[in-house]
């Protein structure tokens, strides 16, 4: 019997990484924000204001935050906020990806508890890519804990296929304020697409061409056939 040439063998071999491309998908101006809540308590009364922003001014910041501090009596609660985020699906086919990560570029991230990343499992309200819709999660992804300073590439592929796979024009995650702690503030901020181009969160998405997948298909099978006819 012969064995199958080597040269054959090189080919096949050398198209392997080739079949597979990465895309990354900056997430669009919309599709990051937080909702802030400054509250004031005291015996007697309250204060309360409450609005949605896509960044702050300048910096494209967002946050996830709660700061409470207890005085005698008097409980205040300032800049407690929730952050969400939206990704893009449009020309993702779940048959073709191969991976799908998250990156997001952490400037603070200062609490002794930890909140979590959270992806919205079931959108009973189909999430349209506006983060001001302010989706919750329902799934947990990463504590906030496992974040560091700089960026962090965070593993999103079951959420993105299970996205897909129910035919969801986005896929949306949040991140929740932190636990209440007396006397702390807890705070994780990071960029959102109102941010300088070079700090965006994006979706990185690695994945089999359709047009590679068919050529490999093809090839795998004239392999088979020249291998069948040296073996007889």
């Amino acid at each position: 019997m012969k064995a199958l040439p080597s040269s054959l063998t090189v080919i096949l071999l050398s198209l392997t990484p080739a079949m597979m491309s990465a895309a990354t998908m900056p997430l669009a101006q919309d599709n990051t924000g937080y909702y802030w809540y400054t509250r004031d308590n005291w015996s007697g009364g309250s204060d309360t204001q409450t609005g949605f922003s896509f960044g702050d001014p300048g910096t494209g910041l967002l946050h996830a935050r709660r700061n409470y501090q207890y005085y005698g009596g008097a409980s205040r609660h300032w800049d407690s906020c929730d952050a969400y985020l939206q990704c893009s699906l449009e020309d993702l086919e779940a048959s073709q990806i191969e991976s799908a990560f998250l990156w997001l570029h952490v400037e603070t991230n200062s609490s002794s508890a930890a909140t979590t990343l959270r992806h919205l499992a079931t959108q009973s309200t189909a999430a349209t890519g506006n983060a001001s819709q302010k989706l919750d999660g329902t799934v947990d992804v990463l504590s906030s804990s496992a974040l560091v300073v700089g960026w962090n590439k965070i593993d999103v592929t079951a959420f993105i296929l299970s996205d897909l796979g129910k035919s969801y024009t986005f896929s949306a995650f949040s991140i929740p304020q932190f636990g209440q702690n007396q006397d702390e503030d807890r705070i994780l901020s990071f960029h959102g697409a109102d941010a300088a181009a070079e700090w965006r969160p994006y979706l990185e998405v690695t994945a089999i061409p359709e047009a590679t997948a068919a050529s490999l298909c093809a090839l795998g099978l004239c392999a088979l056939i020249f291998r069948r006819r040296i073996f007889i």
